[in-house]
């Protein structure tokens, strides 16, 4: 229901007045002007600019107005309120919350903003040089170690966030460009050491906006944040992160170790934590961040659940609440840091790589009944989508390779994430090394990489930065911008749909 704007005194003497609205209270500095004092019993903190996102205010002539205000007691005007776009959220690793490299909306769905947003940043950028030029440099909350998660979170529309591998929470406040620390109220957010690619976030709907769904070092933990406040409050789970964290239909769900077995932690949609007991999850030995498990994977019923690892996979039902590990073949391994499983119409399938003899490649159907597996020549990169053997695209990563067709291969192309609908790839790419795949990754110094967007048919628009790691990199996609983050070297850089 609206609220009629409060009648402004009588003369400039009279200000500052203070109107309570609702569970707000807001401070008249002036006609049409207005600026929050608290909500709900907590002051606004002076830093925070993005009213909008953090109480649902309304853009206005002098800045904010009220979200109770459906129109400006100056003008007049009638003004929008804001809108909660769910669309518009990207969640790590790779933009949807999943190990799953695809970007687009489901088939007969509408375009994503990321989509449109990102077609149209390679559209106003009409070759690298463009692209170089068209990069603005964005001041980091600090140096190195963050993730990025973009998603209404405790407010009332999409905002960014950036969150330390330390356990701490920045705010983006895009009025004021600037990033703002959130403080913990009780237990802060503790530590996470696994890798990129195994490091997710899951949604769980609150009021207003969203909580947080993470995996840490300790276990599995809900995060509510007050952006207002730029407070923060969890409520953990405790055991040992043994994958990333997801939200299916409401309910989350975090793997968890403790004593060599395994469970998957189970969040409600009233924020109750309970355990659910994994079928043949005992035993195991995992000791180092390659034994934890990559980002979940969910496949088309969203039932199912899968989080791949080095020595088995992890299945979920999420209908029946029932889950089971599963270990590789004899002397094999799966490689999830190499990508998602593959999709095809007869399944999902996984990269392994024999431990013993030649140490060779071979694709296993996680989703057939029976064996069935297709060796390759070597380690693939893929989306789930689409592969790479060095710089080749291939429809199925068993296709073999033809030196007349695709010539020598000369560079290593990393594939974040796919559009498939506009045949589009956010990568990296960079000189092919002399020894195997795998020797590139086990490099640790700085190598010439060009991020930029890749097309499927070739051509990209790219910036070459010398870095060490550059598969920690992350591309998001947020308020009309791509955004792109390189861990190594602290750089993080945006580029505008509409800049030319």
């Amino acid at each position: 229901m609206s609220t009629r704007a409060p009648e402004s005194p009588s003369s400039q003497s009279d200000f500052p007045v203070d109107w309570p609205l609702g569970d707000e209270i807001w401070r008249q500095t002036g006609p049409g002007r207005f600026v929050p004092v608290s909500r709900r019993g907590n002051a606004v903190v002076p830093a925070l600019a993005d009213y909008g996102f953090a109480l649902g205010a309304r853009a206005s002539l002098h800045g904010f107005l009220p979200a109770a205000f459906t129109a400006d007691p100056e003008t007049g005007t009638r003004l929008p309120p804001v809108i909660d776009d769910a669309n518009a959220v990207w969640l790590p690793p790779f933009g949807n919350g999943s190990a799953n490299r695809l970007l687009n909306a489901g088939a007969g769905q509408a375009e994503k903003p990321a989509e449109r947003g990102i077609q149209a940043v390679l559209d106003a950028h009409a070759d690298s040089a463009a692209f170089e030029a068209g990069k603005e440099d964005v001041a980091l909350p600090q140096q190195g170690g963050l993730n990025f998660v973009v998603a209404n979170l405790g407010g009332f529309r999409e905002a960014l966030f950036a969150i330390s591998r330390a356990g701490d929470i920045f705010l983006w406040d895009r009025v004021a460009a600037a990033w703002l620390r959130l403080r913990p109220e009780g237990e802060p957010l503790g530590p996470f050491s696994g890798e990129h690619h195994a490091w997710s976030a899951g949604l769980q709907l609150s009021a207003p906006g969203n909580d947080l769904l993470l995996a840490v070092d300790s276990g599995a933990v809900r995060v509510k944040l007050d952006p207002a406040s730029l407070r923060y409050r969890t409520s953990p789970h405790t055991g040992t992160a043994f994958g990333g964290a997801i939200s299916v239909l409401g309910v989350g769900y975090v793997p968890l170790l403790r004593q060599g077995a395994i469970s998957i932690a189970m969040n409600s949609t009233d924020g109750v934590w309970s355990d659910i007991e994994v079928a043949d999850g005992t035993g195991l030995d995992a000791t180092s961040i390659d034994d934890r498990l990559s980002a979940p994977l969910l496949d088309d019923t969203a039932s199912r659940v899968l989080w791949i690892g080095r020595s088995g996979y992890l299945s979920l039902r999420a209908d029946t609440r029932s889950a089971q590990w599963h270990p590789w073949p004899h002397a094999a391994e799966g490689r999830p840091d190499l990508g998602p499983p593959f999709r095809d119409g007869s399944g999902l399938w996984q990269l392994l790589k024999q431990t013993d003899g030649d140490g060779r490649f071979f694709y296993s159907n996680l989703s057939s009944s029976l064996p069935e597996t297709r060796a390759v020549d070597g380690a693939r990169l893929g989306t789930g989508r689409s592969s790479f053997r060095f710089d080749v695209a291939l429809d199925r990563p068993w296709d073999s390779i033809d030196p007349d067709l695709h010539g020598v291969a000369n560079e290593v192309v990393y594939p974040f994430g796919e559009l498939p609908r506009a045949g589009l790839v956010l990568q990296f790419s960079s000189p092919k090394p002399r020894g195997s795949l795998q020797s590139f990754f086990d490099n640790d110094e700085s190598v010439p990489a060009a991020f930029g967007i890749g097309l499927l048919h070739g051509g990209e628009r790219s910036i070459v930065v010398h870095t060490a790691r550059p598969w920690q990199a992350q591309w998001f996609f947020f308020d009309g911008s791509l955004w792109l983050y390189i861990d190594s070297v602290s750089r993080l850089f945006r580029w505008r749909a509409g800049a030319a």
